[in-house]
Parts: structure tokens; sequence; C-alpha cells
């Protein structure tokens, strides 16, 4: 029961840490730059992966996507891809740990087969946690070492960088938790079988003794 309650609980993270990966990969807040030296020539530029939006002092907002990736910065089309892989990764680890949870019917009744999904599940997500934290690190020290006070006066990190801070967490614990209730399930089982044999070897050593 106690390895129900904590595959469900890690499930749980690990679904509001994907939420939390699909809104840091399509925000355009990642990088924050305040351009012009006045309040009247004053505008903010919020750039993202995907797109970058400007919004000037008179509450003009104007977005420009970005049509060739190739005329992008390494990093980002890297950190495009990562994002992209490390929410592919998170998303086929729920799925699994949903269709291989004790409570669940499927995927068999086998409870070897069902850990090592789950354990499965749990690396998944981990692997996803580690790249998304990776990349968002990258593209904050990325943005820090670009710093120019000369040219960017003021240049700050974006609130989607804390978001995937805070996801790629939330997919750590939760990795964490799956692999740890694999671990305690096979010493469960191990206990069972243990406990089966015990009867049967004290008969045979009987009989032999007889």
């Amino acid at each position: 029961m106690a390895n129900t309650a904590c595959e469900i609980f890690a499930c749980f993270l690990c679904f509001v840490a994907l939420v939390g990966l699909t809104v840091t990969t399509a925000s355009n807040q990642w990088q924050i730059r305040i351009e012009g030296n006045t309040p009247i020539t004053a505008a903010w530029v919020y750039r993202g992966l995907w797109l970058d939006c400007t919004l000037n002092s008179m509450g003009s907002r104007v977005c420009r996507r970005y049509f060739n990736n190739l005329n992008l910065p390494a990093y980002v089309r890297a950190s495009q891809a990562v994002m992209i892989v490390g929410m592919l990764l998170s998303l086929i680890g729920i799925i699994l740990a949903i269709m291989t949870m004790k409570c669940a019917r499927i995927g068999g009744d086998d409870p070897k087969v069902k850990g090592r999904v789950v354990g499965a599940a749990g690396v998944l997500n981990i692997l996803a946690g580690v790249s998304v934290v990776s990349v968002v690190s990258v593209y904050a020290w990325k943005t820090y070492i670009d710093f120019i006070p000369a040219i960017a006066p003021k240049n700050d990190l974006g609130m989607a960088l804390y978001f995937g801070w805070v996801s790629g967490l939330l997919a750590l614990v939760g990795g964490g938790m799956l692999c740890a209730s694999c671990a305690s399930g096979k010493k469960e089982n191990h206990k069972k079988m243990s406990m089966f044999s015990q009867p049967r070897n004290y008969l045979d050593s009987h009989k032999a003794y007889v």
C-alpha cells in the first residue's frame, strides 16, 4: 500500500514537472533586456526559444518568430532540441508509470515486469530533469557572460528559467521516487519468496532426516 501511494505521488510530481517543462519551452521570457536610456525611449525585449517580443513605453507589443533556426546561436538551437527531448522523455515515463502501477491492471500482473517498467519510468524522468536543468543553467550562464553594461545596461534572467529549474527538480524527485518504489518492491517480492520457500526447505530437510 505504501508503494502504491509513493508511485501515485511520484506520478503527480512528474505530471506537474511535465506541465512546467511545457510552459518553460513555450515561454518567451527566457531573457529580459531593457533597451533605451530614457523612459520615453525605453523598450523591454523578451526573448525565448521560439520568438522574441518587444514592449515599448507606449504599451505597443511586437513579437517576431524565429522562422530560420539556422541563424540562431548554437546554444539556442541546442536548448530547443533538448527541451523537446526532455518533454518526450517525461511524457513517456509518466505513461509507463501509470500503466504499471500496482493499482492498475494494465501490463499484466507480474510484479517483476511491473517493477522493471516503473524503474525505467523513473530513469526517464530523471534523464528529463537532468537535461532540462542543464539546458536552463547553460542558458542562464550564457545570458550572464553576454552581459555588457555599455551595451545592455539591464539584462536579466526571465521567469521561464526559474520555471525550468523548478520543473527539472520536480522531475528528478519524481523519478527518484519511482526508482525507490521499484527497489522497495523488489525487496518485498524477495521476502515473500523467501517466506514461501522456508516451509518447503524445512519439509525437505525433515524427510531427508527420516
